[in-house]
């Protein structure tokens, strides 16, 4: 039978490594919800950018033409 101080040990062991999976979890998903946001005001802008018209090419208008296969 295993000490009851071994197995203490153990779980302190396995709990130390899910803490430290948990914060590189963590930060990870920060990461992507930075990431997320950066690319939602990106998005933003680029549909402003087409709605205007402003740059080299007129302003889209989705749905303004017929599919090909009409």
């Amino acid at each position: 039978m295993s000490n009851p101080s071994s197995e203490n040990i153990d779980l302190q062991v396995k709990l130390g490594f899910l803490e430290r999976t948990v914060e590189e979890l963590n930060a990870v998903v920060v990461a992507q919800a930075d990431q997320l946001d950066d690319l939602g005001q990106r998005l933003k802008k680029l549909e402003r950018l087409a709605r205007s018209g402003e740059g080299d090419q007129e302003p889209l208008r989705p749905h303004d033409d017929p599919p090909p296969h009409y």
